[in-house]
């Protein structure tokens, strides 16, 4: 298969350039360098292999848009650090929940497109189930990361104020995976056809 004729849509164009500005203005002066890799390293891992695969396979821009949004979140996000303001909590359970939603959009793309599962309640629980998994498996790997390099705006979080927030970022991923599947789900399914 030549990969070379394969078309970029300009939409997909405008998305990623979208991306590399807001991507740029977060990069160039956060409050915490350390802390701005810490909240936006997870969705610059998702967008590279979504760059690395785009020729060989290619989500709808249901799915991309869904990334960049959920992209723009965390980028503004890690420019102010979630950490030591206390208003900032409640910003960080709307990125939670734009994680929730936008990595089930693309495991439920993925699964369906490589056939590995029929559509059925199942498989909606296993990819909501999948999805909440690897949000919250990053968030206690990157608040221990925190701890250990005494990261900024960590430091001072207890115990106690990190379950709690473990327990809200885990129900805002599972609501927005939820309103992803249930409220956008037709709007998604007729773009994957």
């Amino acid at each position: 298969m030549n990969h070379s004729n394969i078309k970029i849509k300009k939409s997909h164009i405008i998305m990623f350039l979208s991306f590399l500005i807001v991507l740029a203005w977060s990069a160039s002066k956060p409050l915490s360098y350390i802390n701005w890799v810490l909240e936006v390293s997870p969705v610059l891992i998702l967008v590279l292999i979504l760059v690395l695969t785009y020729r060989s396979f290619k989500f709808t821009t249901f799915a991309y848009a869904t990334v960049l949004i959920h992209s723009i979140i965390l980028f503004i996000g890690g420019e102010f650090t979630y950490g030591p303001s206390p208003s900032f909590y409640y910003y960080s359970y709307l990125s939670y929940f734009t994680s929730g939603f936008a990595l089930v959009v693309i495991i439920k793309e993925f699964l369906l497109k490589k056939h590995y599962f029929k559509k059925s309640d199942m498989h909606y629980y296993m990819m909501i189930s999948i999805a909440v998994a690897l949000i919250q498996s990053y968030k206690t790997i990157s608040f221990f990361i925190a701890l250990i390099i005494n990261a900024p705006g960590y430091t001072g979080l207890s115990y106690n104020q990190f379950l709690s927030s473990f327990k809200w970022s885990m129900f805002m991923s599972l609501v927005g995976a939820i309103v992803a599947i249930t409220v956008f789900g037709k709007i998604h399914n007729q773009e994957i056809k």
